[in-house]
């Protein structure tokens, strides 16, 4: 560089120059009041439907998240207080969750109706986060908090690094293609063979319908070969498991975002609607409940369901119902086949609704 002295002089003025100019440029077009209203292009033009205005989230979200709170507990508590033996003896209580999209208010909720009602384990059914961006990973800090083990099944807008982030949680299980035995209930879980993460982007209905009904040889596989009874299974899109109706006692999962409960061939399919409400644009719209599911099992060598409670919580108004759901008197006896032999197939029929 010696020789060349000259040059880099000139080099290095011109690029100072440069810089100079365009912080001298930022300076006189800054303007605080614009990241009120962002404008968004391209792949971002996403974001105003994940965050919102920046400082109507910020407003609300304290007042909201104290509020829910001193809801969930006083009706927990007066519920818990009618429904004090309702089952006749001691059960297992699995909290049920799904589609929470990172939304703060939904871990809020989830955590409240899991202490209230002092359930013994939670399941996941996946789609935690919306955009599978690193920052939405940070909510998987919030996994610890529940205090009891946190069975995950990743959805198809969970990625595999926000999985391993799971298991690697101080009470997380990640089921993905394995059993694992919790308080005496076996529980098994695979995740979504999907990945679309970009809520809002669309999506061939048909193709992806195809791709979660090919799981479905493998989690029928498990489900007739493991070497303890499965006794609650656990997907993200009950069309991954449509093919255990009839060898599986109990399927539950999310991502339509809809409650519905629907027994084929003695197996009933439980879907919970969406516990993070509409996610983390939950800033923008309150419209949609938080939901969540507790499922009882009897506390035997080989659980049974026995009831399931329904919980929802309108995040607009506050107000938060609990209905009860007795499997007997519902559905009656829930009696699936017994397993296959080796190479058999169960059905692959969709549920029908009820």
């Amino acid at each position: 560089f010696r020789t060349r002295w000259r040059r880099i002089v000139v080099a290095g003025v011109v690029g100072m120059s440069g810089v100079a100019a365009c912080e001298l440029a930022a300076v006189a077009t800054f303007e605080t009041a614009a990241f009120q209203q962002p404008r968004y292009s391209g792949s971002l033009a996403l974001a105003p439907k994940f965050i919102g205005p920046v400082e109507e989230a910020s407003d609300r979200i304290g007042d909201l998240r104290a509020g829910l709170e001193q809801i969930v507990d006083g009706t927990v508590r007066a519920y818990t207080s009618l429904q004090s033996a309702p089952l006749g003896g001691d059960t297992i209580r699995v909290l049920h969750i799904s589609d929470l999209h990172a939304s703060p208010l939904g871990f809020d909720f989830a955590q409240d109706v899991a202490r209230g009602f002092d359930v013994d384990v939670v399941v996941d059914t996946g789609d935690t986060t919306s955009f599978a961006t690193p920052i939405e990973n940070l909510i998987v800090s919030r996994i610890p908090e529940f205090g009891r083990p946190y069975v995950f099944v990743r959805g198809s807008h969970d990625s595999l690094v926000l999985q391993a982030q799971v298991a690697a949680t101080s009470n997380g299980v990640v089921l993905d293609g394995r059993a694992v035995t919790i308080d005496g209930l076996t529980i098994y879980g695979l995740g979504h063979p999907a990945f679309t993460p970009a809520r809002g982007v669309p999506v061939d209905g048909e193709a992806f319908a195809e791709t979660a009904r090919a799981a479905g040889d493998e989690v029928l596989a498990a489900v007739t070969t493991t070497e303890d009874p499965i006794d609650l299974v656990a997907v993200h899109d009950d069309r991954m498991a449509e093919a255990v109706a009839g060898r599986a006692p109990v399927v539950v999962s999310g991502h339509f975002h809809e409650n519905r409960a629907v027994v084929t061939d003695g197996t009933l399919f439980l879907r919970v609607g969406t516990t993070g409400g509409s996610g983390a644009g939950i800033f923008r719209d309150l419209a949609i409940p938080l939901s969540a599911e507790v499922l009882y099992f009897s506390r035997s060598e080989t659980p049974e369901l026995l009831a399931y409670d329904l919980i929802e919580q309108d995040a607009s108004t506050g107000s938060l119902t609990v209905q009860r759901f007795t499997i007997a008197q519902e559905f009656g006896e829930l009696e699936p086949s017994p397993a296959p032999s080796t190479g058999a197939t169960g059905p692959t029929g969709a549920p029908t609704a009820t």
